[in-house]
C-alpha cells in the first residue's frame, strides 16, 4: 500500500518536472487554478487554499527550525505546494452533494469521503505521467490522507499516529485550523482565539500533538494571515 514505508517521502530529493524555478513555479500555479475550481463549486474558495499554503509554510518553517527528524528545506517546499492541491477530488463530487445545505446522509457522507480517493488517482497518474518524484507525488499522499486523524477515526483507511503519512498530517492542521478560522461550507466561523484553542484541544485527537505544538507557537506569524 502507499502508505506503508513512512520513509518514502521524508528527506527525499523530488524532481522537479525540469530544473527550473520558473517553471515549477509556472506548473504550481496552473495546479492551483485548477484547484481553485474545484473549491469554488463548494463556495467555499475565498482564499482557503492560498491560506492553506501560507498556514503550512509557517509550520514546516517551524519544523526546520526545531530540527524536525529527517526533515529536509526541499521537503518542506513540496509540502508548501502540494498543499494547495489537498481537495482536489472534490471535481469527482457531484454539485447537489457539494450544495446541500445541512448534514449529509451516510451515502452522501460516503461520496463526499470518496473525494480524498479521487484527488490522490488523479495526482498519481499526473506523477506516473512526470516520471514520479515531483511534488505532485506528495500532494497525491497529502489528498489522500489529510483527513486520516491521530486517533484512527478519519478516513479513509483509518490510519492512527505517525503511520498517517507526515505531509498529510501537516496538511490536516493548517486546513483543519482555516475551516474554523474562516469557516467553511460545513463549519462556522469561530473567532480567532477559539480557533486556536479547538486544534490545541484537538491536538493528539485529531492531529499530531508535537507538530500541533508547533504550529500553534507561531500564533503571531498565523495571526497576520487572518487581518482585514
Amino acid at each position: 500500500m502507499w502508505f506503508n514505508d513512512k520513509s518514502v517521502f521524508v528527506g527525499k530529493r523530488f524532481r522537479t518536472t525540469a530544473d527550473s524555478k520558473e517553471l515549477l513555479e509556472l506548473h504550481g500555479l496552473l495546479a492551483e487554478c485548477f484547484a481553485s475550481r474545484a473549491e469554488d463549486r463548494t463556495g467555499g474558495a475565498d482564499g482557503h487554499i492560498r491560506r492553506v499554503k501560507q498556514l503550512a509554510g509557517i509550520l514546516v518553517r517551524a519544523m526546520l527550525e526545531n530540527n524536525y527528524p529527517d526533515f529536509t528545506a526541499e521537503y518542506a517546499d513540496n509540502i508548501i505546494l502540494a498543499s494547495a492541491l489537498h481537495d482536489l477530488g472534490k471535481i469527482a463530487v457531484s454539485d447537489a452533494i457539494l450544495a446541500k445545505k445541512g448534514e449529509l446522509n451516510v451515502k452522501e457522507s460516503q461520496l463526499m469521503q470518496s473525494h480524498t480517493l479521487e484527488g490522490a488517482k488523479i495526482l498519481e497518474d499526473i506523477s506516473a505521467a512526470l516520471g514520479g518524484g515531483t511534488y505532485t507525488a506528495v500532494a497525491a499522499v497529502i489528498a489522500r490522507g489529510h483527513h486520516e486523524r491521530w486517533n484512527g477515526c478519519g478516513y479513509p483507511d483509518r490510519l492512527k499516529g505517525e503511520d498517517i503519512p507526515l505531509a498529510a498530517r501537516v496538511t490536516a492542521i493548517v486546513d483543519g485550523f482555516d475551516c474554523l478560522a474562516a469557516g467553511s461550507p460545513y463549519s462556522r466561523k469561530l473567532e480567532l482565539s477559539e480557533a486556536f484553542k479547538a486544534v490545541r484541544e484537538f491536538s493528539g485527537i485529531y492531529y499530531d500533538p508535537v507538530l500541533t505544538d508547533m504550529f500553534l507557537s507561531k500564533s503571531e506569524q498565523i495571526a497576520e494571515i487572518y487581518k482585514a
